[in-house]
């Protein structure tokens, strides 16, 4: 043999015994399981911080290394996340990726716990793909909310096929949804939940009465309170009728509240007129009075806001005329300012009635510095000065703090005076400094 061939064989000689060496090599278990842990930590930060295709291959990796450490429950886990950040990013590439991994998990671990979570997932990717026009992945769904219609079982994966379907074909989804909302066994209320959102974007013929009843009538109180709320975004005469039948044998106060709720987002006079009539009603309880009020202050004409005005004089709770101050306040209309300052000079309303009617002024920039001066003026309860020097503080213009800065040097009182020279210091106004050193050196 030459010298040749020999140092060959040697090659192969070495060559075969890291072969060998690499075949013989198992990863230490500590090894192993620490690289797994430490690859999913990196891959759910990815997925924390929506960086989803990074997040894709550290979740792959994850799953790689915890099945060399038989790790299988992890090993699950990371295939699951991975088809959640594929169905993240949307694309059919992603999609059809991601329903291929959760087809994986589910042969490979019928027993791991995100079983009920795998199964949605996997019925959400196949919306997004029937959606897409993928022909396979909406036969699929067909199939599973044909199952509904012969099951009573309404679960999860199955309210997301029927989310598909209403965007798809919602008159043939409406009957399935009307089957699901009428189970009320105990523990389908999310399911009810769920598929009062679906039914109030659906658009179908009949949703709106489906969605009466289930007001009226459903066992599960979030149940009604939301079918209250999308029947208030309808808008119709149908659910104005609804509400005015509710408000007066309603004994729930919450779902009461929703509909007054509802009933505020009502754009017609109609409802303002209700939202009245239930603002006067004093066998109301406080709360549904006051909602009443704040929406006809936000959401009604000006002559919801004149009535508000005159209601004001015949209430005698402190909390109603709070809030009948600050809904009139909201809108800069003639005669608003007047009204208000004629409120905070009266001596015989309470002093917080005064005092609000002053600070929702200012607020709501409708009283000029000088008006404010004049009221200063004016009137000679300290309380009431207090509260128009809190209320020249919280203007932020120089007009306003050259006025703090009179009261600070003018004002007799020295109450007043400190007072207007701690929202000096407070303001962080130009000029303050400067100010407060002026008083400290005098």
């Amino acid at each position: 043999m030459n010298t040749q061939q020999a140092q060959h064989l040697r090659t192969l000689f070495f060559v075969a015994l890291v072969a060998l060496a690499a075949a013989m090599f198992v990863p230490s278990p500590v090894w192993a399981q620490s690289d797994a842990e430490d690859a999913m930590m990196d891959a759910h930060e990815a997925l924390d911080r929506s960086n989803y295709r990074t997040a894709v291959e550290r979740f792959r990796r994850a799953a790689e290394l915890s099945s060399v450490a038989e790790m299988k429950h992890q090993q699950a886990e990371a295939m699951y996340w991975q088809a959640f950040a594929l169905q993240r990013i949307g694309g059919k590439y992603e999609l059809q990726s991601a329903a291929e991994t959760l087809l994986q998990l589910q042969a490979q671990f019928l027993e791991q716990e995100l079983q009920s979570e795998t199964r949605a997932l996997a019925a959400r990717v196949k919306s997004d793909l029937a959606q897409m026009g993928d022909a396979q992945a909406a036969r699929e769904l067909a199939e599973m909310i044909e199952s509904m219609e012969t099951e009573d079982e309404a679960t999860e994966e199955k309210l997301i096929a029927l989310q598909a379907l209403m965007n798809m074909n919602p008159e043939r989804a409406l009957p399935i949804l009307e089957k699901v909302l009428a189970n009320r066994e105990p523990g389908t209320e999310e399911l009810r939940r769920q598929a009062v959102f679906l039914l109030s974007h659906g658009g179908a013929e009949g949703s709106e009465a489906l969605m009466i009843d289930l007001a009226q009538n459903d066992p599960d109180r979030e149940v009604r309170a939301q079918a209250v709320f999308w029947l208030g975004q309808t808008g119709s005469d149908e659910a104005l009728a609804f509400f005015r039948q509710l408000i007066t044998t309603e004994k729930d106060p919450e779902i009461l509240e929703q509909a007054v709720f509802a009933l505020s987002q009502m754009d017609s006079d109609e409802a303002g007129a209700v939202m009245r009539d239930l603002a006067m009603d004093s066998t109301q309880s406080i709360e549904v009075r006051e909602m009443a009020m704040f929406g006809l202050g936000q959401n009604g004409s000006r002559e919801d806001r004149a009535f508000l005005r005159d209601l004001y004089g015949s209430l005698e709770e402190p909390e109603l005329k709070e809030h009948v101050l600050h809904a009139v306040a909201q809108h800069e209309e003639p005669g608003t300012a007047d009204w208000l300052v004629e409120i905070a000079m009266d001596p015989d309303e309470d002093i917080e009635s005064r005092k609000m009617a002053l600070f929702w002024a200012g607020q709501q920039g409708l009283l000029p510095i000088s008006r404010l001066d004049q009221v200063y003026t004016d009137i000679e309860d300290r309380e009431m000065r207090e509260q128009i020097i809190f209320v020249l503080s919280q203007d932020g213009s120089d007009a306003a703090m050259q006025r703090l800065m009179s009261i600070a040097r003018e004002e007799q009182d020295p109450e007043l005076r400190k007072n207007a020279i701690f929202w000096i210091g407070q303001s962080g106004a130009d000029g303050a400094e400067e100010f407060l050193l002026e008083i400290i050196n005098q």
